[in-house]
């Protein structure tokens, strides 16, 4: 943990929440060269902080008359920017961090192009779906034993998680990254987009926006985890103005939609036979209390 590292090295570490911005004097140097992995890097160091750490960073404006008076470095580019300003012998060297959360110590898992379509064939017994909202808005537990102990599903079942891919009508993107600790287990995620249904007889109904399923699909036995985030930090500043009633409840523009931790055992016939209707294989959805019909 951060405060565990921070008492190694003698200093003190901010608490990893995501609501309070941290100012980080740049008494390191700094070249026009740097990326924002490097600064990123530097910051870790500064404020003591382990590698897992990730974090969004700002840097003050130079026109502060007629741009926001912070600017985000949401790529090298802008990390150039920042760090060729602070050579500057006026400017203000100072970085801004937000958003301070820990992710998993492995890469991010890379979606599933060449063979998806065999991956979701594999699926021969229940799909688990866990919406964004009601982990997220609605703020309601995951099911039960997660993350304390196992959820326990066997070989062929999958797990689903549905997450927006854009808001207010196409306005602002949101984008997501996930892990999963042993892919040898589970494999995914299986990336499909879900268009909004246009009610029957309804040619002005109002345009939703369309979702994102991350599909995991289980095919060996044994112990994984998978991770879960979701986050609109590059659409933070418009969205504090002009975000819908959804995204208002939820203070901070990172978010973890899951932790889980599957204990995958061997596929069952008879259990998976009971759990298909017409040989389609069952599709239970997470409400908060309980498995059931999406929006129960």
């Amino acid at each position: 943990a951060p405060k565990a590292a921070a008492k190694k090295k003698g200093k003190k570490a901010p608490e990893v929440q995501a609501f309070p911005w941290t100012t980080v004097d740049c008494s390191f140097e700094v070249n026009n060269r740097m990326t924002r992995r490097d600064l990123e890097s530097l910051v870790r160091m500064h404020l003591a902080l382990p590698a897992t750490s990730a974090m969004s960073l700002y840097f003050p404006s130079p026109k502060f008359t007629t741009d926001p008076p912070v600017r985000y470095i949401k790529d090298d580019k802008v990390a150039r920017d920042a760090a060729d300003l602070f050579t500057k012998g006026n400017a203000v060297k100072k970085l801004y961090v937000k958003n301070l959360r820990l992710l998993p110590p492995h890469d991010p898992c890379k979606k599933v192009w060449e063979d998806r379509d065999k991956v979701l064939e594999s699926i021969t017994g229940s799909r688990h779906g866990i919406n964004w909202e009601v982990c997220c808005v609605k703020q309601k537990p995951m099911p039960p034993g997660i993350p304390g102990t196992p959820f326990e599903i066997p070989v062929g079942d999958a797990i689903i998680f549905e997450l927006p891919d854009t808001c207010d009508k196409g306005t602002y993107k949101m984008l997501h990254q996930s892990w999963v600790s042993n892919p040898v287990i589970i494999i995914g995620p299986v990336e499909e987009t879900i268009e909004p249904r246009i009610p029957k007889g309804k040619k002005k109904a109002p345009v939703k926006d369309p979702d994102i399923q991350l599909s995991f699909v289980a095919v060996k036995p044994g112990t994984c985890s998978i991770w879960v985030e979701l986050q609109w930090e590059a659409e933070e500043e418009a969205l504090s103005r002009d975000a819908p009633e959804s995204l208002k409840t939820i203070p901070c523009p990172v978010d973890n939609v899951a932790q889980m931790l599957l204990s995958v055992r061997v596929y069952d016939k008879a259990k998976a036979a009971a759990g298909k209707t017409a040989d389609k294989p069952d599709f239970k959805w997470w409400s908060g209390d309980k498995w059931g019909k999406k929006g129960k």
